[in-house]
């Protein structure tokens, strides 16, 4: 998993790959957040989630971190345990002056 707020070229490179929508982008809590699905570059069908501006505050976040953070970890720690999930090809969060960017 990676985290940056520079130049990322991986990030760079999911960020802006593009697929068929399989969960059309909605607008809520202030932020923005779909699914896509498309072919990786060795041809491999992956879905990509997007997500702008959704963070979650706690007590040792109080400024907020990027609520896909939380969930890629999530899905990880799960894995962990042996609990079938999809695997994480990427995952990455980079901040703008718009807020944070995630795809994973």
């Amino acid at each position: 998993m990676s985290s940056a707020a520079g130049m990322d070229p991986q990030f760079e490179m999911w960020w802006s790959a593009r697929g068929q929508w399989v969960e059309a982008p909605n607008l809520r809590r202030g932020g923005e957040s779909g699914v896509q699905c498309l072919c990786d570059p060795s041809g491999h069908i992956v879905y990509i989630k997007r997500q702008a501006g959704h963070i979650h505050r706690s007590l040792r976040h109080p400024l907020g971190r990027p609520t896909a953070l939380r969930e890629a970890e999530a899905l990880l720690a799960l894995a962990a345990l042996r609990i079938p999930v999809p695997g994480l090809a990427y995952s990455g969060a980079r901040k703008d002056r718009a807020g944070w960017l995630r795809c994973w």
